[in-house]
Formats: structure tokens, sequence, C-alpha cells
């Protein structure tokens, strides 16, 4: 059984990773996504950063899907 501390390990080296990924990323598709929490926010498509809130009229288009 791998010990708690080198779960841990794993994912901070994950999260890093993840983070560089996203710093790298052009970001030229997005969505609009519900996230965990109900929150509506736009998320770039290739490496699902949320990048900020969608205007009115980006959630009223989206809410009628």
């Amino acid at each position: 059984m791998i010990e708690i501390d080198q779960l841990q390990k794993k994912l901070k080296e994950l999260q890093k990773e993840i983070e560089e990924f996203q710093n790298n990323c052009s970001h030229r598709k997005t969505h609009i996504q519900a996230q965990k929490d109900n929150d509506i926010r736009i998320v770039c498509v290739a490496c699902r950063k949320v990048l900020g809130w969608p205007n009115y009229n980006e959630l009223q288009k989206w809410l009628k899907k």
C-alpha cells in the first residue's frame, strides 16, 4: 500500500505539470461550463483552465442550449 505522503507528493507533481501545461496553452477555443460548485465559467477546451465569467449575452445563449 502506498503511503499518503507518496500520494500527496505525486498529486503535487501532477498539479504543477497541469499548471505548466495551462500556462503554455494558447486558449484558442473556449466554452461555457458549469463548475462543481454550480458556478458558470468560461473554460479552455484544450487545457480546461477557468478563464473567466461569461457576460450576460453569452450566459443567455448558453442557457438556451
